[in-house]
């Protein structure tokens, strides 16, 4: 995929984000310290944020970049394991839950000792 188009993508999740929880352009510009212009630029896929504007603009979103993207390329951004562990996860109880998630924090620690 071209760079331009990924970022004409990301731009209309920032759009449809910001939108969604209510705010205009001069809103989500006042939140990251930032001109309105800059914020249209974003969303028309004309100006490339950085990693932290990403995180910022994720913030201001109320949401995470991990949600920006996927929703810019939808469940494609996302690995097929992780689909499928979000699928059975997505059945589980609260307690069964935490389960996985002790034992998500235990493969972490075994894996990065390797």
């Amino acid at each position: 995929m071209a760079v331009e188009e990924a970022l004409k993508r990301l731009g209309r999740a920032i759009q449809a984000r910001r939108r969604e929880v209510g705010l205009t352009q001069a809103a989500l510009a006042e939140r990251l310290d930032t001109a309105t212009e800059w914020v249209s630029q974003l969303e028309r896929g004309v100006g490339a944020p950085s990693v932290s504007t990403l995180l910022k603009l994720a913030e201001g979103l109320a949401t995470t970049p991990v949600a920006l993207i996927t929703t810019a390329w939808g469940e494609e951004a996302v690995r097929p394991v992780e689909q499928e562990l979000r699928a059975a996860a997505s059945r589980l109880s609260d307690p069964a839950l935490r389960v996985l998630l002790a034992a998500a924090a235990a493969l972490e620690d075994e894996f990065r000792a390797d």
